[in-house]
């Protein structure tokens, strides 16, 4: 298996989740100001740090994770 397949592989274990960030007020009810897109790991179920910086050092790498940004 070659590295691009394998870092094909891994890029099918990202998933995106939209936190809302919550502005808070004393003189008005809380209100959502704006969603944050957070990258996760279906496996660790958290932000996938070292897979992703690996990932990203190599140009492969690079172009693999710009298009899955791209595409979902």
């Amino acid at each position: 298996m070659t590295e691009h397949h394998e870092q094909l592989g891994i890029i099918k274990d990202f998933y995106f989740v939209m936190q809302p960030v919550v502005k808070i007020s004393d003189k008005q009810k809380d209100k959502i100001a704006f969603y944050e897109i957070l990258l996760r790991s279906k496996k660790i179920r958290q932000f996938p740090g070292e897979i992703f910086f690996d990932l990203i050092k190599s140009q492969s790498g690079n172009q693999i994770v710009l298009s899955f940004l791209k595409n979902n």
